[in-house]
């Protein structure tokens, strides 16, 4: 299995990192500065918010399943246009996609909700999240 996680540097990207080298996989993570700190996870740069960088990256690695955990919660343009970018390149080379939100796509209340619930943000981050 290939696995590529876009923001493998990220908290919850390099969790899903370790977790793909440690089943044996071909894991490569993606950084926007600096580097995956996994071992045996390669580490490739990449501007979310450049289409043709994205789909470049997406086609020489020839993953078996991209992984989406990048964001910037003060970044339209990372949040929504960067994952659609990585959901567009990975349809494109036949990868299954997974893409990972926060709860930010809904208004918060005690009750957790359901996976069929239409998202309602309040903020703009979480409206960057449910675009994405």
């Amino acid at each position: 299995m290939r696995l590529l996680v876009v923001g493998g540097s990220g908290f919850l990207g390099g969790e899903v990192c370790r977790r793909g080298a440690a089943a044996g996989w071909s894991v490569v993570g993606t950084c926007h500065c600096g580097r995956v700190a996994v071992p045996g996870v390669g580490t490739r740069r990449l501007d979310v918010t450049d289409r043709d960088a994205v789909r470049r990256l997406v086609a020489e690695v020839r993953p078996d399943v991209v992984v989406g955990t990048a964001y910037r919660a003060d970044d339209w343009t990372v949040t929504a246009d960067g994952a659609a970018h990585v959901a567009y390149a990975a349809a494109e080379v036949g990868a299954r996609l997974v893409h990972l939100s926060s709860d930010a796509l809904h208004g918060g209340r005690p009750e957790p909700y359901g996976d069929d619930e239409p998202p309602s943000p309040i903020h703009v981050y979480g409206a960057a999240e449910t675009a994405g």
